[in-house]
């Protein structure tokens, strides 16, 4: 199974070497994931600014992983999209938790140093 690598993803999709098998398991991995994302800590908003902001980035996350994977399905021969959209959903949400994660990072990090700051 593919984590992370898309070109390998697009390449395996391209030459039909992905079993039914396979997509199964890219099926099983994005329904564990969904399930377990409303699970990750998280804040109670006081401000429904903040919500609105959740929303919105929350929908923003989706369009761009549906569009992500109908671009490289695109590039590809262009067949069989909805056969081909788990693989390339997982593999894409991976790499965009990943490069949020990273961005967090030192967001949280900034965050936190001027709270104490304040606090002090």
């Amino acid at each position: 199974m593919i984590w992370i690598d898309s070109q390998e993803l697009e390449n395996r999709l391209a030459n039909g070497n992905l079993s039914d098998k396979e997509g199964f398991e890219y099926l099983l991995a994005n329904l564990i994931m969904f399930t377990l994302i409303p699970y990750l800590p998280h804040s109670d908003f006081k401000n429904e600014l903040f919500l609105w902001i959740e929303a919105i980035t929350s929908i923003l996350f989706i369009v761009i992983l549906v569009r992500a994977t109908f671009h490289i399905n695109s590039n590809g021969d262009g067949k069989e999209y909805l056969k081909r959209f788990l693989p390339l959903f997982f593999v894409t949400a991976t790499r965009l938790v990943v490069y949020a994660i990273i961005a967090a990072i030192p967001i949280g990090l900034i965050d936190l140093f001027v709270k104490k700051s304040i606090a002090s």
